[in-house]
Order: structure tokens, then sequence, then C-alpha cells
């Protein structure tokens, strides 16, 4: 299955963001040009587009944190009020479930092809008369 590249939302926030990271204080004029949108309404959807694009890379980032904050209460909780379960061999690590999730693929593509069943043999009938 062909998936189109990811694309690359750093270097597309860099390029939105980045002409107004040397500007500083010296030329607000410029700065103020470069915020302001023009009046051809191509650039005005492109820009529209980028800021969307950059809007969505941050919602996700702020989302893949705010898991990682509630997971990190959760842990922390459980072992505070002494229901953690003790480690062992035996015992799987629930914190590794993305990694062995990812591990099966390729675990399943190791093991050897089964052999396609065989169907029975028939008699075949002779043809009536």
């Amino acid at each position: 299955m062909n998936t189109p590249p990811f694309p690359d939302y750093f270097s597309m926030f860099q390029q939105i963001v980045g002409p107004l990271a040397g500007q500083g204080a010296a030329a607000p004029d410029q700065a103020a040009k470069l915020l302001m949108a023009s009046l051809d309404p191509k650039e005005i959807e492109k820009k529209i587009a980028e800021l969307k694009t950059v809007h969505a890379w941050l919602t996700a980032q702020a989302g893949v944190v705010e898991m990682t904050v509630k997971t990190l209460e959760y842990q922390h909780a459980m072992l505070a009020s002494g229901l953690a379960p003790k480690a062992d061999a035996a015992t799987p690590n629930p914190a590794a479930w993305a990694w062995s999730m990812m591990q099966q693929p390729f675990a399943e593509a190791a093991m050897p092809a089964a052999a396609p069943a065989m169907k029975p043999r028939t008699k075949k009938k002779p043809p009536k008369k």
C-alpha cells in the first residue's frame, strides 16, 4: 500500500514564522507586512491553508502531551496507593503495549507459512449411461 509522504509540519512552520525571527524591533513595518495578508485571494487562501496545517499539528502535539500527562498521573496514583502489581517475569509490562503491538506483525512474518489445507479425495462417480 503506497501512502503519501508525511508532511514536514516543522519546516512549514519555519517558513511561516522564519522571516519574523530575524526582524526584531528594528523593522516593525516589515514584520507587519509579513503578518498582513496581501489582497490577492490566492495568497490569502495559501496562508489560511498553511496556518490550518500548523494549527492541526499543534493540536495533535497538545493531545500527545495531554495523554502523556494523564498516563503519568495514573501511574503515579497507582504507585502511591500501593495497588501497583509486583513486577515479575510472568507479568507483562502494561506500559509496553504499544511496543508489543508494533512487534506483532514482524513476529507473524517470521513464522513459517502454513501449508495449504488439502482437500480430501473423493471417488469419481462413473458417468451415467
